[in-house]
């Protein structure tokens, strides 16, 4: 056994020697291992709990801005308050009233205008009768009555009860301002209940105040539109020589009243006939034009300038030789093709002053007292113009 281990020492020694001769192989390594860096992940954000902010409240509707300004006017009037009753007007607004020399332009301007107004009449009171409404027009009819207590067109206070009923057409802007206005009211009505109109003038009676206004909206039907081209069409009839196109529309039935006109509502075919021809031997050229007109439930209403040149007598005058622009708003109220009621708004004044019937006032002369006034002179009736000479044919 010892032999055998001598033999296997021996050759371990030998193979030991030839190794020992090279490079001895390094020993396997170890496989690196790599850093991997590792980071803490932050702690995640509080939850918030704060309930979302309500979305924003919807842009009020033209409708509710038109319900929100006629509120606020009525209430400026009826507390005296001019700068609250003008608020509704945008700054660079147009204030028109039929009549009256000049525009106001501003709403500082339309400011002033209110104040004469509560500064003319004492117990001031004010009330919306009627509201068309139309898109962004709205034509309201409405009622207003005080004590004359303060210099209105140069008349001193009488303490005289006054009322009268009007019509405005108001446009307004996307904020819901008044961006233009065209009122009509009959100057006449209040200088006649004040006992400064004319002799024999008869006065109105004061209207009495609507506890809320009635509310028509345009539906924009096919009705609507076929009554506004009826009506329109039947201006052209004030151009005709005899009143039966006039009186087509209208009924026995039918009320018609003439706020500029003392005697007042108008009723049935026959006092139409003899409204249309006593105006054609006044104005033998009258025509009507319309400026504006909007169809609203079932009724029409227009904006118009009567024209003519007074050649013939009309409501006791005699003929002016001058021309006629009035301006003025029709109300009708349309059924089943007929006139069933109808309005009309104008300021007579500027009849008068345009015929030479009446001196146009001066809002700031020395406050006259009605009393006190000498009446007027009948006018010298004017010499009748010479026809005039035919055209000579052309020559063929």
């Amino acid at each position: 056994m010892r032999s055998s281990s001598i033999i296997g020492l021996v050759v371990f020694g030998m193979l030991a020697s030839a190794c020992g001769d090279k490079d001895q192989a390094p020993p396997p390594k170890t496989p690196e291992t790599t850093a991997v860096a590792t980071t803490t992940a932050p702690p995640p954000p509080p939850v918030d709990t704060t309930p979302p902010p309500p979305p924003p409240a919807p842009k009020p509707t033209m409708s509710e801005l038109q319900q929100k300004a006629g509120q606020t006017i009525m209430e400026g009037f009826n507390s005296h308050d001019a700068k609250k009753a003008a608020s509704i007007y945008a700054d660079d607004a147009t204030f028109r009233m039929a009549g009256a020399p000049a525009d106001a332009k501003g709403r500082d301007a339309v400011q002033a205008g209110i104040q004469t107004m509560f500064d003319s009449f004492s117990n001031f009171k004010a009330a919306t009768q009627f509201v068309f409404a139309k898109g962004d027009v709205l034509v309201a009819v409405w009622n207003m009555t005080g004590t004359h207590s303060g210099n209105f067109m140069g008349v001193k206070a009488t303490e005289k009860p006054v009322g009268w009923t009007g019509a405005s057409v108001i446009w307004f802007n996307a904020d819901g301002l008044v961006k233009e206005e065209h009122v009509y009211w009959d100057v006449g009505t209040v200088m006649a209940q004040i006992g400064a109109a004319p002799k024999g003038m008869k006065a109105r009676a004061i209207p009495a105040l609507a506890a809320q206004p009635t509310v028509f909206a345009s539906t924009n039907s096919e009705t609507e539109q076929k009554n506004l081209d009826a009506f329109k069409m039947w201006y052209g009839s004030f151009e005709q020589k005899t009143p039966d196109a006039f009186v087509a529309p209208l009924t026995d039935d039918t009320e018609w009243d003439d706020l500029a006109n003392p005697a007042g509502v108008m009723k049935g075919t026959k006092v139409a006939k003899s409204y249309f021809t006593d105006l054609k031997k006044g104005f033998p050229d009258v025509k009507v034009q319309v400026a504006n007109a909007w169809a609203v439930a079932d009724f029409v209403i227009t904006e118009n300038v009567m024209t003519g040149t007074q050649t013939g007598p009309f409501m006791g005058k005699p003929a002016s030789k001058k021309a006629l622009n009035l301006h003025g708003v029709d109300i009708a109220q349309i059924k089943d093709g007929k006139v069933v009621k109808g309005w009309s708004f104008a300021n007579g004044g500027e009849m008068g002053m345009q015929l030479g019937w009446i001196k146009m006032p001066d809002p700031n002369a020395k406050a006259a007292d009605p009393k006190a006034t000498t009446p007027a002179k009948p006018a010298t009736p004017a010499t009748p113009a010479k026809p005039a000479t035919p055209a000579t044919p052309a020559k063929k």
